[in-house]
């Protein structure tokens, strides 16, 4: 599944669904996993060039 999904998944269930922060819990932890992964990897591939 792409990030995308696990955001509409813990949205849908606390509006429409009418569920707690246990049920929005898990695509948190999910997408809270790929924004450090994905900066993690950003961190590493950026390189600073200085001029001159």
């Amino acid at each position: 599944m792409i990030p995308t999904r696990w955001a509409m998944d813990g949205l849908d269930a606390t509006t429409w669904r009418g569920l707690g922060f246990a049920a929005a819990a898990l695509p948190i932890a999910l997408l809270t996993g790929c924004a450090l992964a994905f900066g993690a990897f950003a961190v590493l591939r950026f390189h600073w060039e200085v001029d001159g």
